[in-house]
């Protein structure tokens, strides 16, 4: 899938989530053309590799996009014990983040927040800027 823009593991990947990746990403393109396609394809791949390298788990994967800012999103991770299977899919995720946090809360779960910058472009890059 040349829309992610690197060469990341995508194995773990059925058609139907390769589908929902370019999907989503277009129909945010044609609704606001200042949107990233690669960026928030990259930030959708990590949504769908978090998810599946914590699968059975017991453990609640969450994405926000244009959140906490119109430019920024997040993946969170939440768990009372958050361990993975797949550590080159997680340092991929981890390298594609912008942001890495981890901590503990006062529940008595862990929490892991992927933070994504950029993903709408700059102005001048077929951008004014303003969301459409």
């Amino acid at each position: 899938m040349d829309t992610i823009g690197l060469q990341v593991d995508m194995s773990f990947l059925n058609q139907s989530d390769r589908q929902w990746i370019m999907d989503t990403a277009d129909e945010l393109c044609r609704n606001d053309s200042c949107v990233d396609k690669e960026r928030i394809s990259q930030m959708l791949y990590s949504y769908l590799a978090l998810r599946n390298i914590t699968q059975g788990r017991n453990v609640k994967v969450k994405y926000e996009l244009f959140k906490p800012s119109k430019n920024m999103g997040y993946i969170s991770v939440v768990g009372k014990k958050i361990d993975y299977y797949d550590s080159k899919i997680f340092r991929t995720v981890a390298m594609l983040a912008t942001n890495f946090e981890a901590y503990p809360k006062t529940n008595g779960t862990v929490q892991l927040n992927f933070t994504f910058h950029k993903l709408r472009k700059k102005r001048g890059d077929d951008c004014n800027g303003k969301s459409n």
